[in-house]
């Protein structure tokens, strides 16, 4: 139903283009159906000292994608009754505690650690990365990794008031998967083979480096020219970014997306995984229970669930349609964004929707532009901006120069100005910069004060 000669064709040659001109050694991709794996295929090396291919039983890191299935596992525990998403999640945790920014503002629960709405930031406390044995969160290969509790003991603190802005954190999810260690009683890499491995048949996929993901396994690489390999080091936050997993073993997890739970988890669940609870726009991304959320208007109405992931010498994407019953991903051993490109590509190919975000082109409309001239930067909050900082500089400076309106970061790729142009009849507010969608908002007074881009607020200063 979904591929045809044609279709494959087009994938592929869109991969391979890829791939040289981002100068990516080897990459696995994997397309699900609700029947099961309908096309997986590897492409390039695994090893490039040993020229070995890369083939769809090769054991790739998948860096960020691990979330998802953290989400799974804490939604699997819910469904138990073992966890409640609008409790304090300190009444679940015992191991260490996490806190608000102040002891008046509200606990932080399960769901704001899961739609990173906690108020944590990039960065635990310094001291947590100075001590023996945990040399910035990582781990050397073959040694245990230091226990979380011991790591962040109990200073693991927000910057900004739960529920009120968005920071992308990966010390909540690992703060996930110590809640299921200390909810199950068992290790969190064993409760995810309980909870999910077993039950699904992955085989080949584990949160530590067992027997299981031990052969085939990809070397990580550098994106430069001479492709030389990465440190290789363990991450001992883990819930938040250390799974290893091939493409033929990840297809059943992807299955289970798309296919109402396939028993591992119900329906009704993943349902309330796949609902925005944190947007700021309907023409913006959303954030659900660990997935991010396509805009539907972005997808011709269709529901586009999505996770991205990076780590030393490795990328990953896992996109998926659940309403359409559609899944791709795509796993790459170099830090190139190519699996994000791919992945998307494959999606879009498949649904064969070209639907942008505006279809209906919008005339520029020069009487507003003085109205969102400034510079703008978030909301307080230093951890909680840190991504902001090495994106952006953490502030845009918008101005009018040779009749044109530009957007320019303090840092970043957007140093250098890239023009504003009009992008929705509807709203001469709406603009958008390289394709990326800027929305500006008004106050009660008729100002323009905020500037929004994904999930960020910017304020007028």
């Amino acid at each position: 139903m979904w591929l045809d000669d044609k279709k494959v064709t087009q994938i592929e040659k869109n991969i391979t283009s890829t791939m040289s001109r981002q100068n990516v050694p080897g990459l696995g991709v994997g397309i699900v159906s609700t029947d099961g794996l309908i096309y997986s295929k590897g492409f390039g090396v695994a090893k490039v000292e040993e020229k070995n291919p890369v083939t769809p039983d090769t054991v790739f890191r998948i860096a960020s994608v691990s979330k998802v299935l953290t989400a799974v596992g804490v939604m699997q525990l819910v469904e138990r009754g073992q966890i409640k998403l609008d409790r304090p999640v300190n009444e679940y945790l015992t191991s260490f505690k996490v806190h608000p920014r102040q002891p008046t503002d509200d606990p932080i629960t399960t769901r704001h650690l899961l739609t990173h709405t906690s108020g944590l930031g990039e960065l635990a406390p310094l001291s947590s990365y100075l001590k023996p044995g945990s040399f910035f969160g990582l781990g050397r290969i073959g040694k245990p990794l230091k226990p979380l509790g011991e790591f962040y003991g109990n200073r693991l603190r927000g910057d900004s008031p739960p529920g009120t802005k968005w920071a992308y954190a990966n010390h909540g999810f690992a703060a996930l998967g110590q809640l299921v260690a200390d909810v199950t009683g068992r290790s969190f890499a064993d409760a995810m083979l309980e909870l999910q491995f077993e039950p699904l048949q992955m085989t080949r996929t584990d949160f530590l480096r067992r027997d299981r993901v031990m052969t085939d396994m990809a070397v990580g690489y550098n994106q430069r020219e001479n492709q030389k390999p990465v440190w290789d080091f363990d991450i001992i936050t883990m819930a938040d970014g250390s799974l290893f997993t091939t493409v033929n073993d990840f297809a059943h997890f992807a299955r289970a997306m798309i296919n109402g739970g396939n028993g591992v988890i119900r329906s009704g669940s993943l349902g309330r995984m796949f609902k925005p609870y944190f947007q700021l726009d309907k023409r913006l991304p959303g954030m659900g229970l660990g997935y991010f959320l396509e805009s539907r208007m972005r997808w011709g109405g269709h529901l586009v669930v999505s996770h991205d992931g990076a780590w030393l010498g490795f990328t990953s994407a896992f996109y998926a349609a659940p309403e359409l019953g559609l899944a791709a991903y795509a796993f790459a051993n170099t830090n190139a964004a190519a699996p994000i490109h791919i992945a998307y590509n494959i999606m879009r190919t498949l649904i064969d929707d070209d639907q942008s975000l505006f279809p209906q082109a919008a005339e520029e409309n020069p009487a507003v532009w003085p109205d969102v001239v400034g510079t703008f930067r978030p909301t307080p909050g230093w951890n909680s901006n840190a991504r902001l900082w090495y994106s952006y500089g953490s502030q845009f400076k918008i101005f009018i120069h040779e009749d044109q309106l530009w957007l320019k970061a303090r840092y970043g790729s957007w140093s250098t100005p890239v023009q504003l142009e009009a992008a929705d009849p509807q709203d001469s507010l709406a603009f958008t910069a390289e394709r990326v969608p800027i929305i500006f908002r008004r106050n009660a007074a008729g100002q323009v004060d905020r500037l929004l881009i994904r999930f960020h607020e910017f304020l007028r200063v």
